[in-house]
């Protein structure tokens, strides 16, 4: 039973994380202006101290924290989906659903979406099934949405079952090379002959990111990599767009 005034929760991204890196770069700012305060060479060692833990801890901080209120009120439009006559859609780690949901919504009519998950709460906070399925039914696309636990290393679901395949920012998260592989060969699997690989990953190169994330941008890959990742692993691309930091890729596989 839907409560009055309910709205979707779709969790923050690396909201724990965010904290511990506020507080860190806050006691940095702390240690700077103590720094006008002291004498030398005490303020010098504080300056520095100061100003390295602000930049470093304090700058993604407060970049993710706006990047996680201004993402949210972006509406992605998904034009590809009229080229499918009723399409299935794979969402790969779809997480609470920011992603998959406004999928739903632009459906051509007779589309079905399923989303599959490990939900693990540490990249998405409040990140769980229940709290998918409840923001597909506050967002008037649960009769068309299903979302169950899986994981895209084991995808399960038969081969060539899809239309089209949907995954962001979810290969960034596997470390393991023979993982990875796992995870290229099953949405190849289970993607049909003729489907769609819609893929977004964060793109080191981006200034959106640069500003989002500071030093910490490096941790992530660049445009050139995942591009090359794609074709090793059977794929053609067919075009690229940047945009907030991520790079999309639009593949077919190679037949």
């Amino acid at each position: 039973m839907q409560k009055q005034n309910e709205k979707p929760k779709y969790g923050w991204y690396v909201g724990k994380l965010l904290v511990f890196f506020g507080v860190i770069g806050l006691i940095g700012l702390i240690l700077f202006i103590l720094g006008f305060y002291t004498g030398s060479p005490i303020n010098l060692i504080l300056w520095i101290s100061g100003l390295a833990l602000s930049v470093i801890f304090l700058w993604p901080a407060i970049g993710f924290t706006i990047m996680n209120l201004w993402i949210p009120r972006q509406k992605p439009q998904f034009p590809f989906l009229k080229d499918f006559m009723n399409p299935k859609i794979l969402d790969c780690g779809c997480g609470t659903g920011s992603h998959a949901i406004q999928m739903a919504k632009q459906l051509p009519k007779g589309g079905t979406l399923t989303g599959i998950d490990i939900y693990d709460a540490v990249a998405i906070s409040g990140n769980s099934l229940q709290r998918v399925q409840r923001n597909a039914e506050l967002e008037g696309v649960a009769g068309v949405t299903n979302f169950q636990v899986g994981s895209i290393t084991e995808i399960p679901f038969e081969d060539k079952s899809f239309d089209i395949i949907s995954i962001g920012s979810v290969l960034h998260e596997i470390h393991d090379a023979n993982d990875k592989k796992k995870a290229y060969k099953e949405i190849f699997r289970v993607l049909k002959d003729d489907g769609l690989l819609f893929f977004g990953e964060w793109n080191r190169n981006s200034i959106q990111l640069i500003l989002f994330s500071g030093i910490f941008a490096f941790v992530f890959k660049p445009k050139t990599f995942w591009g090359q990742q794609l074709q090793a692993n059977g794929f053609t691309i067919l075009k690229s767009k940047n945009h907030a930091g991520f790079i999309d890729f639009y593949a077919k596989k190679k037949l």
